[in-house]
């Protein structure tokens, strides 16, 4: 669910059985903030999923930079979406993450990339 520029978060199933998870920002969110808002979200849709972790595998995250006429304004949209892997077990390859403990944390969680 690709929409960049109009924010909030977005869940779409993948052929593939993962999940897309996506949150947009506007000019005046931070990137570190969307990356955090996108992990609570993909800890979410992992407990909603009824599994208990979740690994990214891919990053299709972006900033949309945007100017104004005479140099005044502008800034950056972002969209953090991840392609991610839910399970009920961490026991896999790649790194997992704990859903309850991202919420916990509140996002503030290192991110990892784990590519298949």
């Amino acid at each position: 669910m690709r929409r960049s520029g109009s924010g909030g978060y977005g869940t779409l199933r993948l052929p593939n059985g993962n999940l897309e998870v996506s949150f947009g920002g506007n000019p005046f969110t931070p990137w570190y903030r969307a990356q955090r808002f996108a992990l609570i979200r993909c800890a979410e849709v992992t407990m909603e999923s009824r599994q208990n972790y979740f690994k990214i595998v891919n990053d299709f995250s972006h900033r949309t930079y945007q100017g104004s006429a005479g140099g005044v304004g502008g800034g950056s949209e972002v969209d953090v979406i991840y392609e991610i892997e839910v399970s009920t077990d961490s026991s896999g390859s790649g790194h997992y993450y704990n859903a309850k403990r991202v919420i916990k944390l509140k996002g503030r969680v290192p991110v990892t990339i784990s590519r298949n």
